[in-house]
């Protein structure tokens, strides 16, 4: 976001006061950064579908959606015993 508000500020000439440019661009910009967080965040889990679906280790896996990678760190069941030892 930072470098293409200095993309725009250079393309627009740097100008005396520069910086209040620089810093209006990225105001303007900021509400484009959660959207492409959201979208490579999407992108990778598909990529660690893939790359289970091709692990030679986990033979005839096949991941029907790209929450997988989500759901194999997911804590199922929480076992302790009197003292309060998680096990």
């Amino acid at each position: 976001m930072a470098g293409m508000a200095f993309a725009i500020v250079f393309l627009d000439g740097l100008n005396p006061g520069w910086y209040i440019n620089f810093f209006r661009f990225v105001l303007l910009l900021s509400a484009v950064v959660p959207i492409s967080l959201r979208v490579n965040l999407d992108m990778a889990k598909v990529y660690y579908s893939y790359l289970i679906y091709t692990d030679k280790d986990m033979a005839n896996t096949i991941p029907r959606n790209s929450t997988i990678p989500e759901e194999l760190g997911r804590i199922q069941f929480l076992l302790t015993d009197k003292t309060g030892t998680l096990t």
